[in-house]
């Protein structure tokens, strides 16, 4: 799915700590972290990363899987890099 209909505050769910922390946040097991909202599906494992430029938080970038202990630091290392891009292009185009 590449849109979610959930819309979470800052400081809500996995999503919303990442954004209020603006740090990388996984999960290996979201049925142990009370902070795990389910989408359409119920996913396992859950990988967050800000979407940062210039000192301002443009979003979150957001990927779950239904495996447990999916994510590794490779996931995150790609997901970061992806998430620095983007953050490039979205505060470009916002100019």
């Amino acid at each position: 799915m590449l849109e979610s209909r959930i819309r979470l505050a800052i400081g809500d769910g996995v999503v919303g700590d990442c954004a209020r922390q603006r740090t990388l946040q996984r999960v290996d097991d979201t049925r142990r972290d009370g902070r795990y909202v389910a989408d359409d599906q119920i996913n396992l494992s859950e990988l967050a990363v800000p979407l940062q430029h210039d000192g301002q938080l443009l979003g979150v970038l957001d990927s779950e899987h239904p495996q447990t202990g999916f994510y590794d630091a490779r996931h995150e290392q790609a997901l970061s890099a992806i998430a620095q891009r983007a953050a490039e292009r979205l505060s470009r185009l916002a100019r």
